[in-house]
């Protein structure tokens, strides 16, 4: 908007901000196509992510930039309870005052909604962290993302925690994290999604580190800025096999053709509860689609049905193959083992990754880490 543009003329870097390296300045972490087609979550996420409001959000991946981030993040203020709500920040050395509603077009997110902060524990979402996870409240699992059952639905919170949120690592999830994820499954929040960015950043200057360098670019680009000369970009980081690998997402080895997913079920018996972490090999459509679903756990049950079906399937396949190559079943077998089970090195990049289309549909290979402990 014209009314808000600055002059480049007039950018300087201050001394405080003579940084020269990426030390305690975090990049916001982009979504990874690659993995998300090879994983066969693409069109669930993008669901997801179209329900929340975030297509505009996701529709580009600028450059981001470390002393640009610092000068945002730390005198980032929002002015919430005032009759025109603001954010206060600096761009470098020039101190912005924005209303809010510019604030939330400039970063392309929803704003409408309560602008009041978010009580710790709302009992709304403490019952949409359940479904979730399997019956797990959120008190028994210290809201670890990982409790998540469906893997679009655990990716997306990962990407809410990292690259919206604008948070240094995203293991657990607070009521913020939940209020995206409620909205992203329809199930609607009372509270300013714009609103929950800007307390958001606002509390970042205090907890070590500065991060938020997506939002600090879509400002720079909101006021017609470039960044100043002798500030420096980061290298763009996604949230791709070797980063869902850190998550506990993908077991190690995992690489773009292998990716056992890591699921934990839970078993409640008069004494006590025990768990056991399972591995299903994604893609595994008809295991996880969002689509048609019921629930949004998996059960012990589910799980075993889906694992003796594919198996079967996949048996009924191997014998085809066997008849038509004319292969003795000892090699095929083994042939198809080897190739089912890569612990080959990860691949990832960090570039910019191209779209691969619909996920391949094949059939699931699976294991278990453990039994029931």
């Amino acid at each position: 908007m014209a009314a808000y543009q600055l002059r480049q003329d007039e950018l300087v870097v201050q001394e405080v901000m003579g940084i020269h390296r990426e030390d305690g300045v975090y990049a916001s972490v982009y979504p990874c196509n690659e993995f998300l087609n090879a994983a066969g979550i693409f069109h669930d996420f993008r669901t997801l992510v179209s329900n929340a409001g975030l297509d505009n959000f996701i529709s580009d991946e600028p450059y981001q930039y470390a002393k640009l981030t610092v000068s945002v993040v730390q005198d980032f203020r929002f002015s919430s309870s005032s009759a025109n709500p603001m954010v206060h920040y600096k761009i470098y050395n020039k101190t912005v005052d924005l209303p809010f509603d510019a604030f939330c077009a400039a970063i392309r997110v929803p704003q409408g909604g309560s602008l009041e902060k978010m009580k710790e524990r709302p009992k709304p979402l403490m019952e949409l962290y359940k479904e979730i996870c399997q019956g797990r409240s959120f008190s028994e699992q210290d809201g670890k993302i990982s409790s998540i059952h469906l893997p679009s639905i655990r990716y997306f919170a990962h990407f809410i925690s990292r690259c919206v949120l604008a948070k240094k690592v995203s293991s657990k999830l607070s009521a913020n994290d939940l209020a995206f994820i409620a909205a992203a499954l329809g199930r609607g929040t009372t509270h300013s999604l714009g609103g929950l960015i800007a307390f958001r950043l606002a509390a970042n200057r205090s907890r070590g580190g500065f991060c938020g360098g997506l939002i600090a670019s879509r400002l720079l680009a909101f006021h017609g800025l470039e960044p100043h000369y002798s500030d420096f970009a980061f290298a763009i980081k996604r949230l791709n096999v070797a980063a869902m690998i850190n998550h506990s997402f993908v077991s190690p080895g995992s690489n773009i053709n292998y990716l056992p997913y890591i699921i934990t079920l839970y078993k409640k018996s008069i004494i006590r509860t025990s768990k056991s972490i399972r591995t299903v090999e994604l893609p595994a459509p008809l295991l996880f689609n969002l689509n048609g679903r019921g629930n949004l756990s998996i059960t012990e049950g589910e799980l075993d049905a889906y694992i003796m079906d594919h198996s079967r399937r996949t048996e009924e396949d191997d014998d085809e193959d066997r008849g038509d190559s004319g292969q003795h079943p000892d090699v095929a077998g083994f042939a198809h083992q080897s190739a089912g089970y890569d612990f080959g090195p990860s691949a990832s990049s960090s570039a910019p990754q191209p779209d691969y289309g619909h996920a391949s549909q094949d059939s699931a290979r699976w294991s278990s880490f453990y039994g029931w402990d």
